[in-house]
């Protein structure tokens, strides 16, 4: 994140529209490096950018991460008015892939919540867009909540079903902490089975693919 810091460090009169560029990627580093403080003071400040230029686009994709920061902090009510006005400008401009973002994203906030049903609902509308629009790390968190949201409702075959599907599309898209996190639902799906040793032998590589996921975080 070195050179970004430098990016930003450097007088801006005039480079509005690149600086937000900037703003936003920082904020997207910061956050997959876990620093959601970072992450949150620079997507607030890439969001008055593009509102001051009037970039709906921009504003909508700044909005969704300050949707993430604000569900990590539990701050959920305002996660989830950030994740609606980013799906409300994504729709108004015809960004459909947008959208899928925030509505799986509203998914999530649910699972979070508890509210399983309407992550269910949520999910399922997230992934038929994300099909449609060939988007396979969409699918395959849609696929991954869903999964959680069977399993919580004691819809064991049904979770292991759609975290089966989410633990091969994390894999062959190489995102190893989500696939992490799909192992850990397989696991629980084993230990619902009661099938102990699988579950612990799904959480030792859960484990083993979260070191990874950690030490590629030193690499920025």
């Amino acid at each position: 994140r070195r050179w970004l810091d430098q990016v930003l460090a450097m007088p801006v009169e005039g480079l509005d529209a690149p600086r937000a560029t900037v703003l936003e990627g920082a904020a997207a580093l910061a956050w997959g490096q876990a620093d959601a403080e970072q992450a949150e003071a620079h997507a607030e400040e890439a969001l008055k950018v593009y509102r001051r230029l009037d970039d709906k686009r921009g504003v909508a994709r700044a909005l969704n991460h300050l949707g993430l920061v604000s569900q990590e902090r539990g701050a959920y009510e305002q996660a989830r008015g950030f994740f609606d006005e980013s799906g409300a400008l994504a729709r108004e401009l015809g960004n459909e892939r947008g959208y899928a973002v925030a509505v799986v994203n509203l998914g999530g906030l649910a699972l979070i919540e508890g509210d399983y049903g309407r992550a269910r609902e949520l999910s399922e509308l997230g992934l038929t867009l994300h099909r449609e629009h060939d988007s396979p790390d969409g699918e395959a968190i849609s696929l991954l909540n869903l999964g959680f949201a069977a399993l919580e409702e004691a819809a064991v075959d049904e979770a292991r079903e759609q975290l089966e599907k989410s633990c091969r599309l994390f894999r062959e898209l190489g995102f190893t902490e989500y696939h992490s996190f799909a192992l850990e639902g397989l696991a629980g799906v084993a230990a619902a089975s009661s099938a102990y040793l699988e579950a612990a032998r799904l959480l030792g590589r859960a484990e083993a693919l979260r070191e990874v996921a950690d030490a590629s975080l030193g690499l920025f």
